[in-house]
């Protein structure tokens, strides 16, 4: 009658596990000796201890230190990241600074297309008879047109004054018909 759960008013369908009482579940003694591999402590689950291994930490002089490898490992990892990212990094530098020349090229050739449409839309005002025209506003307007046109190209292209040289030419050519001496008189 021992083994028999006792059913109670409120426990209907619930089992509760058994006590054991005569077999061990874990594998270990339940009094280990000191002699055995196996500890146990009263608060914590056993462990097996191995006495043969070095627990201190002595290794041999040949042997590197655990971490020693992993950390070289990370390092030529993150080194070789540094690598490729850095000659990413200059590509792309590149790349833009040659899509900026491009670009600067492309605005410079706008800009001269316009400049040669605006020059050509001047010509065409210059070259108009203003006294042809038989509206006055007009007229008047077109000749400052012209009188503006005229001004902004005498201030941006402003024409050299020629050179009054007030020393004669023969400055220049002072041995015409005179006879040195080591050239033989005509």
């Amino acid at each position: 009658m021992k083994d028999f759960e006792k059913i109670s008013d409120g426990d209907f369908g619930r089992k509760k596990p058994r006590k054991q009482d005569n077999f061990n579940i874990s594998s270990e003694p339940k009094n280990p000796t000191p002699d055995s591999p196996y500890l146990s402590s009263p608060n914590s689950s056993s462990f097996l201890l191995n006495l043969n291994e070095d627990v201190a930490g002595d290794s041999t002089a040949s042997q590197r230190p655990s971490g020693v490898k992993k950390a070289k490992i990370k390092r030529k990892i993150d080194e070789d990241y540094m690598k490729t990212n850095q000659s990413e990094n200059n590509w792309m530098v590149e790349a833009m600074n040659n899509a900026t020349q491009a670009k600067k090229e492309v605005l410079n050739v706008r800009k001269e297309k316009v400049r040669v449409k605006e020059m050509k839309e001047e010509n065409k005002i210059l070259m108009m008879d203003v006294d042809s025209i038989v509206d006055p506003t007009h007229r008047e307007f077109m000749r400052q047109e012209q009188q503006r046109i005229m001004y902004k190209r005498s201030q941006k292209y402003p024409q050299s004054q020629p050179q009054q040289s007030s020393a004669p030419f023969s400055q220049y050519y002072n041995d015409f018909g005179v006879s040195r001496n080591d050239i033989a008189p005509y």
